[in-house]
């Protein structure tokens, strides 16, 4: 019944926009599940991306955490509502799971499951096309033959907070969607089987018309998302894909640019450079722009956390002034430590702090092009080129895919799609 109406659909010249299938995914979230924000765009991009999984060579893993009773498994099955096949398991053994998606290939749900070394490594290989499971088996007189494994589909991993510590290997490949418990609002147990048969109708629709727009766009951004962690943008490419359409046919890039943030925010993440180390480096980096007047002759510079908070003209809590202590008493680029004042000095080596925001790509984008040319001159290091300028990089890449309007109107973009028939 679902390929004879798919059939008849397309018989009658229907055509599924990437902002319908939005709209659609938006609606079907409003019915059965509450999520939020930044969880809610992420959420209903994957349930759009997963049904072009095998066009591309790289697939997310999507990690939902919530709470008991929060609605991570609900979630979960509306993303699967949009999938032409899912399948979902509680504590499955490795051979199972390999076998059931070299099979199927489906929409995998991994249900509140321990993830041990073995199976950690078969999501691993999961996240790659051309990747494949070798497992040895015993035939006929003796004889051993090899199989192969395809493990290759999108997945998502259902956990409660604190209960999955994912290998970072494992956790590299993934997405993750946070949902909150909330007591005033109630919905539906099940999803309706009429919604769920639209919504595979809508995204293979979609998928049947648009594909080569989704594969020439995933080439196009990641060919020009260069310069960030490349393991985080190919982990989030066939979000920022569903995302860009979206919003290349809406003539507007805000979402596209928030999943872009999103992306630079969780790459930081991984690299282990938090919020307060990236306030430590800024607030270093402006104290010697504002006070340095010798061109070329700051190879040291002492720094309290008060005076980092002087240069950040920002009252530092105490819990991220103890944080920022601590950084600066471990970071490479300290020579050593004095007390004046009440205060702890940190001796900071310069050339050494400018090679450890190179080797992190440390975002400088809270320092002024005013404060980058002062510390050029103090230091006689580049700090233009030396960090990651977020909201230069974000400006660059917008500009660079999507037109701007002379009268300032909204982006829209300049590279024309190409629409399958």
């Amino acid at each position: 019944g679902l390929v004879r109406r798919i059939y008849e659909e397309l018989e009658r010249g229907r055509s599924v926009t990437w902002s319908e299938a939005w709209s659609f995914v938006e609606e079907l979230m409003r019915r059965y599940v509450y999520v939020e924000g930044r969880d809610k765009i992420v959420a209903e991009l994957y349930a759009i991306a997963q049904v072009f999984f095998d066009l591309i060579p790289l697939f997310p893993i999507l990690r939902i955490i919530g709470e008991m009773g929060s609605g991570k498994r609900q979630l979960a099955n509306v993303i699967a509502s949009c999938a032409p096949f899912t399948i979902s398991v509680v504590k499955p053994t490795e051979a199972a799971l390999y076998r059931l998606v070299d099979a199927f290939h489906p929409l995998l749900i991994i249900d509140e499951s321990k993830i041990d070394e073995d199976m950690a490594l078969l999501l691993n290989a999961g996240f790659e096309k051309d990747k494949f499971v070798p497992r040895a088996r015993s035939i006929e007189d003796g004889k051993t033959t090899i199989d192969a494994f395809n493990f290759y589909s999108p997945k998502i991993i259902v956990s409660r907070p604190g209960r999955l510590n994912l290998p970072e290997d494992t956790l590299s490949r993934c997405i993750e969607a946070f949902i909150q418990r909330v007591v005033s609002k109630t919905f539906p147990l099940e999803i309706d089987p009429k919604d769920r048969e639209e919504a595979i109708i809508t995204m293979l629709l979609l998928k049947v018309k648009r594909w080569k727009e989704f594969v020439d766009t995933y080439n196009m951004l990641r060919n020009t998302l260069v310069g960030t962690d490349p393991r985080t943008r190919d982990t989030y490419l066939p979000l920022l894909t569903v995302a860009y359409l979206i919003s290349e046919e809406k003539g507007d890039p805000m979402l596209f640019i928030e999943v872009l943030e999103d992306m630079i925010k969780t790459a930081e993440e991984r690299a282990g450079i938090a919020y307060h180390q990236k306030l430590a480096i800024a607030g270093i980096l402006k104290h010697v722009a504002s006070n340095a007047t010798l061109g070329g002759a700051v190879k040291l510079v002492s720094v309290s956390t008060k005076d980092i908070a002087s240069a950040l003209s920002t009252k530092l809590d105490n819990s991220t002034r103890i944080r920022i202590g601590r950084f600066l008493r471990e970071a490479p680029f300290k020579v050593s430590m004095t007390k004046s004042g009440g205060y702890t000095k940190y001796l900071i080596d310069m050339e050494k702090l400018y090679q450890y925001v190179q080797s992190y790509g440390v975002d400088t984008s809270m320092l002024s092009d005013e404060e980058l040319e002062k510390l050029e001159k103090a230091t006689g290091l580049s700090w233009r080129g030396a960090g990651f300028n977020k909201d230069e990089w974000i400006k660059n890449v917008v500009e660079r895919i999507f037109g701007k309007k002379s009268d300032g109107e909204p982006l829209q973009s300049s590279t024309p799609s190409t629409q399958s028939h």
